[in-house]
């Protein structure tokens, strides 16, 4: 038999076998117990209508209820099959309801209910090895269920100090662990939904309000953690189907803001930050093998981040910090592609990086601009590509390669800067250098091999355009 859990506060209830003490009025407690070994405690105390149920068949099953202080409280176990251990305890609360069932063999389930009201607690467990250990204390209107069906599976959850706040775990097959903790909240909900063998999710939503964390995951080894601290109508959604992917997901004294990541693959990996933002987006979607994303934005105002990658190896980062209305996207198919993005302290800034082929670089920087915008398109392989614009207003970069082995650079400071590059073909290579205002540059190559364009400009009111 498995060591099964117990809190502290129940160590008191571990009288004779089969045993009952009531005080109060309206309290009803019944005990049905058939096999071997079996003990049932039922011990209720200054309530009124109270109602315990215990139903025991099997061998060595383990049964202990406490409720007290209470009024209206419920609390019912059934346990069939062999080795099973629950323990519940209800106390100094209002109306608290608590149903625990397994079916199986090895499964421990221990629930605790403290001093709040409206509570509600449920856990079903069907197999075997299975564990559920759950508390919610010092809150009121707090719910959780737990459903587990299958072979070592574990759940653990943690709601304490808080106020309608609702937690549901599901978890169907092998070796699945789930921990949920939500604390000094107000009306956050959590959802976990687990399939497969030794998929893990952790979520912490710790003092906000309205936040929002749901865990979808079926495949083998997935991983998925969720926290978020302190800010208000928050969503994380994490999706993952496979072999052993990863996503983080961290919010933190933020307001509507939404992260939202699935990826289908094998070893894929996702990071989402998002702090102090407001109704700020970031969306990971990766499907394939060995993807990587990495999301950052702090501070801003309706920024989004969204990553799309399909095929093996490819990796997206984005930096946002402080910007407003700010946009990073990022489209990648094939093989080892390789894209970054950083904006900081602009406005209206946009940022989008599109490749598709093998060995791609392309990378993007923003700094403290206003209005800047830049595009990089590369469909090929082996080519590399770099926008550069700093301090400026109004600046605008646009790069396109198609072809092989092409190199292409802009940097931009000032004001109205505007430099367009944009080749076809293979081995062609491109740089642009640009200071001051007003100035405008393009350089085109086509077909051929082998070509080279350079322009740089400082001063103002100054164009340069070059054709190959």
């Amino acid at each position: 038999m498995k060591k099964k859990v117990i809190y502290a506060a129940t160590a008191a209830l571990m009288f004779a076998a089969g045993s009952t003490f009531a005080q109060g009025v309206g309290n009803t407690a019944t005990t049905a117990q058939a096999g071997n070994t079996n003990m049932a405690t039922v011990d209720q105390v200054n309530g009124m209508g109270n109602v315990v149920v215990v139903q025991q068949n099997g061998t060595d099953h383990d049964a202990t209820v406490l409720q007290n202080n209470g009024e209206l409280n419920n609390a019912s176990i059934t346990q069939a099959g062999n080795n099973n251990d629950a323990t519940s305890a209800q106390y100094g609360g209002y109306d608290n309801d608590l149903t625990v069932a397994q079916y199986g063999a090895n499964n421990d389930a221990s629930v605790l209910q403290s001093g709040g009201s409206f509570h509600d607690a449920s856990v079903l467990q069907s197999g075997e090895n299975n564990a559920a250990a759950t508390r919610q204390e010092s809150g009121e209107n707090n719910n959780l269920w737990i459903e587990q069906r299958g072979s070592d599976n574990e759940v653990t959850i943690d709601q304490f100090d808080g106020m309608n706040n609702e937690a549901m775990v599901n978890q169907h097959g092998v070796r699945q662990v789930a921990a949920v903790t939500q604390e000094d909240g107000l009306g956050n909900s959590t959802l976990v939904n687990q399939e497969g063998d030794g998929n893990y999710a952790f979520v912490d939503q710790w003092g906000g309000e309205d936040n929002d964390a749901v865990v979808r995951q079926g495949g083998i080894e997935n991983a998925a953690e969720v926290y978020q601290w302190g800010g208000d109508d928050n969503d994380a959604r994490v999706t993952q189907a496979g072999y052993r992917n990863y996503t983080m997901v961290d919010q933190q004294d933020g307001r509507n803001n939404d992260a939202d990541v699935t990826q289908d693959g094998s070893g894929n990996a996702a990071e989402v930050h998002q702090w102090g933002g407001v109704d700020t987006d970031a969306r990971v979607n990766q499907t394939g093998d060995w993807n990587n994303a990495y999301v950052h934005q702090q501070g801003g105002e309706e920024n989004d981040v969204a990553v799309d990658q399909v095929g093996v190896g490819n990796a997206a980062a984005a930096m946002q910090v402080g910007g407003y209305d700010n946009d990073a996207d990022f489209e990648q198919e094939g093989v080892a592609n390789l894209a970054g993005i950083v904006q900081y302290g602009g406005a209206y800034n946009d940022a989008e990086i599109e490749q598709s082929g093998y060995f791609n670089m392309a990378g993007i920087a923003q700094v403290e601009g206003y209005d800047n915008y830049a595009l990089i398109e590369q469909e090929g392989s082996a080519n590399l590509a770099g926008v550069l614009q700093l301090g400026g207003a109004y600046n605008s970069a646009y790069v396109s390669q198609d072809g092989d082995f092409n190199l292409a650079g802009v940097a931009q400071s000032g004001l109205y800067n505007t430099a367009t590059i944009m080749q076809e073909g293979s081995s062609h290579a491109a740089a642009v250098l640009q200071g001051g205002a007003l100035n405008s540059a393009t350089i085109n190559q086509m077909g051929g091999s082998g070509n080279a364009a350079g322009i740089m400009q400082l001063g103002v009111g100054n164009t340069s355009v070059i054709n190959q």
